[in-house]
Formats: structure tokens, sequence, C-alpha cells
């Protein structure tokens, strides 16, 4: 590991290992790849276990109800030979095919995570990481911790989300402070929730909850800081670690369509199977609605 890896902690937020569902191609897998090589240096709690445990499916489960399969078209009379409006029937059964067999990988991988799940694997693997980061229910520490988290809920302190119900996200700062504290480090959280901060103008550094940056210094040491990302490739460069040039822009591009507040997760899906059916009929995806056909018809 590099030097530069002692220097810092990290922690990553629930709704960013969630998102690994929704990751489009095998360069964002570099990120989990690279989480998995590295996770003795990641402080990580129960409840963020619970919470990833707790959503998951609900995740899957929206690419399932997504995956539907795609309508009969109608065509005028006068297009019904025609070259394009044929060859949309083999593709559209190739479509359906394809919808299908990802339908019953869903499945798959609802029964049976350990086995069929590429991003439950390693996730789990970091939660079953015996290290001293790692704030599992056997540890002693845990009720110190909850005592503190109880503390701050009930005096209102950050970081909290308007209406929160649960000490959560209490206790995982509790215990990041905890940790930074014992080890002498700074700590990186990459998370993309604004009870931690705000990042209005999407830098690669959010700026940390004014009132978190003061008790860091106070309750850890003036001369460490914690640093706020809603990028993973930030918080890995932090650390010594490297990322491909790829995955950033696919992390990216992911962080676009979760800040787009009707964009649905499964919809990456359906894009993914309308590219391979492109690719699989050329031919079909050549109507884009300008009535340019690419060649002459029969």
């Amino acid at each position: 590991m590099a030097r530069t890896a002692k220097k810092y902690l990290m922690f990553i937020d629930t709704n960013v290992l969630l998102d690994f569902y929704r990751a489009r191609n095998d360069s964002q897998w570099s990120f989990l790849e690279t989480l998995d090589e590295h996770r003795e240096r990641v402080i990580t709690t129960d409840q963020v276990e619970m919470e990833f445990k707790k959503n998951r499916q609900g995740v899957i489960l929206e690419a399932l109800r997504g995956l539907t399969n795609p309508d009969d078209p109608e065509f005028p009379v006068f297009l019904r030979h025609a070259k394009a409006a044929t060859s949309i029937r083999p593709s559209r059964d190739r479509m359906r095919e394809q919808i299908t067999r990802l339908r019953q990988r869903i499945q798959n991988v609802l029964e049976n995570p350990t086995t069929n799940d590429e991003v439950y694997k390693p996730i789990q693997r970091l939660f079953r990481e015996p290290t001293e980061f790692n704030l599992t229910r056997d540890k002693p520490e845990r009720y110190t911790i909850r005592r503190q988290a109880w503390k701050r809920f009930v005096l209102g302190y950050p970081p909290r989300k308007k209406g929160d119900t649960s000490t959560g996200d209490a206790v995982n700062w509790e215990w990041i402070l905890a940790c930074a504290k014992r080890e002498k480090s700074n700590v990186v959280i990459v998370s993309l929730d604004s009870d931690y901060g705000v990042n209005p103008t999407k830098q690669r550094f959010s700026h940390l909850n004014d009132w978190l940056a003061h008790e860091f210094r106070d309750r850890v040491s003036k001369q460490k800081n914690a640093r706020l990302t809603p990028y993973l490739a930030e918080a890995y460069k932090l650390m010594g670690m490297t990322v491909a040039t790829r995955a950033k822009s696919e992390e990216k591009r992911l962080l676009t369509l979760t800040s787009r507040p009707q964009k649905s997760r499964y919809e990456t899906i359906l894009e993914w199977i309308r590219a391979q059916a492109a690719e699989d009929d050329p031919v079909a995806g050549l109507d884009d609605g300008s009535g340019a056909t690419g060649g002459a018809e029969p």
C-alpha cells in the first residue's frame, strides 16, 4: 500500500455502496475491486451494513419492474413491407429474450446473493473484515458509541436529515471520530447526503458542515482534517489508490443520473438493453424520428 494511504481513513455512505448496482460498464467495477483490496482502511459500522441490506432488494426490484417487454409497433400499410419495418420484429424478439434472461438473473441475485450477486460479495467482505475500524455488533465499544449518538440526536446535532427518526447517521459520525482520534488520522467521507455538507457547484470536494468540521478539530486534532467528497475517485486518490480514467468518467455519469430527481435507477439497465439490441441489429435503431432510413427502400 502506498505511503500516502496511511494518512487517511475512509468512510463510505450507504447510498454510495448501493450505487454500485447502477454501474453500466466494466470500468466502474474497478472501484469495487479497489475497495475490496483496501477494505482494511475503511471505517464502517453495522449501521451501514443494516442500511445496505435493508435497501438492496428495493434497488434491485426497481430494475426488475423496469424490465418490461417492448410493445409491437404499428406501421402504416404502405410501410409494412419496408426493410426497416420487417427487421424490427426479430430485433424485438431478441430484446424480449434478453429481458427474460435478465429477469431470471435478477431473481437469482435476490435468492442467493452470496453466490450470484457480484456487488454483494465484496461489500459483504467489507462488513466481515475483522479490523479495528469495523464497528460490529460483537464489539463492546458499540454501547458507548450508541449513547453518544443518542445524545447528539436528541440535541439536534448534525449529521441529521430533516425529519430523521433514527440515530443512524449519528452512530456513523461518532465512530468516525473515535477511529480518527485513536489512529491520529485524517478522514475522507464519501457521501452524497447534504446532512454531511454541501456541494452546490459540483466540485471535486464538498464543503463539510461547519459544525462537523469544528467538532472534528476539537475532538480529534487541530492538525487533522475531515474531507467530504461525492466521488470515490477523489477519496481513493487521498488514500493512495489508483483509479482508471474511464472509471472516473463513469462515476461522474452516475452522479449526474443521481442528481436528476425523476431518474429511476432501472433506466440505465434499459439503456443498456437498447444499446445491445442496436448493436445486434443496426437497422432497428435507424429510425430517429427524422424520416431518414440510412439507405434506399425496396
